[in-house]
């Protein structure tokens, strides 16, 4: 389904095909992702649609905003709307993802064109902040898009000393409640009411494991997403001491000689307790940020499984 090349006589002036712009549905999308992910370079490690259910399933809130040619689509950018726990309260946040143009259309502004349409969207519903996760920040810079937030990335390598921690197990469905609250018990997160988080855990591929006490979840992580985070636990609940034994034991029980975790900046003692076993230990920005109100300045993060 790529556009043609035009073709024409010698000397004959081309016109391109005019451009427009389509706004959809995020489940509507889904009909070209797999191309936008491979204009992404994924590399198979889950297609765009696993990876991100919030944005492409049919019961997703998300929309997406496409720049079509000669019926075809040539560029996308996607956005979900949340309410995002920063420390400075409430924020109405436009979390943005999926930015991608086919190769063929490059260097014409098509991605430019359509952050800044999601940008005034969000201007026009007193949306206090943008964010996106991407590294190349001196093209967004120009759109002023700039590193923010705080997070830690560690190298975790449990070796054949890491203990046995009873109760860990994988996580079921029936532990989505507990899951949730765990989550309500951080400083800074996005909400999230049980349909979302039930969403978000359909991403594959991921696993969930949960640290059980007197029949209780005490702790969980999420160690993988799709294309997102291959290797990494990007989100835990719990407290400290309980999620750095997770974490461990979980490590060692599935055989992962190393995996990454995504460490919040409100969790000190997690970090101090990781940085004790010997791992590297590496500051990050949380994601890049468009501030358009004060509270959409405060500090903020946003856990693994709502990142788009």
């Amino acid at each position: 389904m790529s556009t043609p090349a035009a073709v024409a006589a010698p000397g004959t002036l081309v016109t391109p095909p005019a451009v427009l712009v389509r706004r959809v549905r995020g489940a509507d999308a889904r009909a070209w992702a797999d191309r936008v992910g491979a204009w992404l370079g994924l590399d198979g490690v889950g297609t765009l649609a696993d990876t991100f259910p919030q944005v492409y399933h049919d019961e997703a809130r998300a929309e997406v905003l496409a720049a079509c040619a000669a019926g075809e689509v040539v560029a996308q950018v996607a956005w979900r709307r949340v309410l995002l726990h920063t420390a400075a309260g409430p924020a109405r946040a436009f979390l943005i993802g999926s930015v991608a143009t086919a190769p063929a259309w490059r260097g014409r502004g098509l991605a430019s064109r359509l952050l800044r349409e999601v940008v005034a969207i969000a201007q026009a519903e007193r949306g206090d902040l943008c964010l996106l996760w991407s590294g190349q920040h001196a093209f967004y810079a120009r759109l002023g898009f700039v590193p923010a937030g705080r997070l830690y990335e560690v190298e975790l390598r449990p070796g054949s000393a890491a203990p046995e921690v009873p109760g860990l197990r994988a996580a079921r469905p029936a532990d989505l409640a507990a899951i949730r609250e765990l989550h309500r018990a951080r400083p800074l997160r996005v909400e999230r009411s049980l349909a979302d988080l039930a969403l978000a855990c359909t991403a594959a591929p991921m696993q969930i494991v949960c640290l059980e006490r007197a029949g209780t979840v005490a702790a969980y992580a999420c160690l993988g997403k799709g294309a997102d985070f291959p290797g990494w636990w990007h989100e835990v609940g719990g407290t400290d001491r309980d999620v750095h034994a997770l974490l461990l034991g979980a490590t060692a029980a599935l055989g992962l000689a190393c995996a990454g975790v995504l460490v919040p900046p409100y969790r000190p003692d997690l970090l101090a307790a990781l940085r004790a076993q010997g791992a590297p230990v590496h500051p990050a920005p949380g994601a890049l940020r468009l501030a358009l109100s004060e509270r959409g300045a405060s500090e903020f993060f946003v856990d693994g499984l709502d990142s788009v």
